[in-house]
């Protein structure tokens, strides 16, 4: 907030008062009239399965797919036997630069049991690598109806476009 509002940077002056600060003295009595307070408490990235009237099973997705962010998903039967298999793609390069890029992310292919588990599969095997700031992953029909293109954006870097290996 002290980045973003002319308020906070006039009122903490030093990193050191803005540290201290809590909700409190952030703001006064008035500005948290009406005010909602929530709390995070859970930072994994998870698929949730619909099971229906209304209820849902959360899974969390494979180690290796927590990483990093994850910017968009793509759901294909990769592998060709019957259960859908999820493409990811991730990583974020827009923050400050005493923060650093989240870069961990080479994207990923999460192969589908049929069942709701997924396990990654190896980038030698799949093919599918997607370094850089990526965006977004869509599936595109090939005009012969065979093998569709995965195609990956990235912010300020060239599409990147994919044939699953056969």
């Amino acid at each position: 907030m002290n980045g973003q509002s002319p308020l906070f940077r006039s009122k903490y002056t030093t990193y050191k008062g803005y540290a201290k600060a809590d909700i409190n003295t952030l703001f006064n009595k008035k500005e948290l009239e009406g005010a909602n307070t929530f709390t995070g408490n859970y930072d994994r990235s998870v698929y949730l399965e619909n099971l229906g009237n209304g209820k849902f099973n959360l899974k969390e997705l494979p180690w290796e797919a927590q990483m990093a962010p994850i910017n968009s998903i793509a759901i294909t039967d990769y592998n060709d036997d019957g259960h859908d298999d999820v493409l990811l793609v991730g990583n974020d390069y827009g923050n400050e630069v005493f923060i650093g890029k989240y870069d961990a992310s080479n994207g990923f292919l999460l192969e589908g049991d049929g069942k709701g588990n997924f396990t990654i599969v190896d980038i030698q095997k799949s093919g599918f690598i997607t370094q850089g700031d990526t965006k977004d992953i869509t599936i595109v029909k090939n005009a012969t109806g065979n093998n569709p293109f995965i195609v990956v954006s990235q912010n300020r870097g060239p599409l990147k476009v994919f044939l699953k290996n056969e």
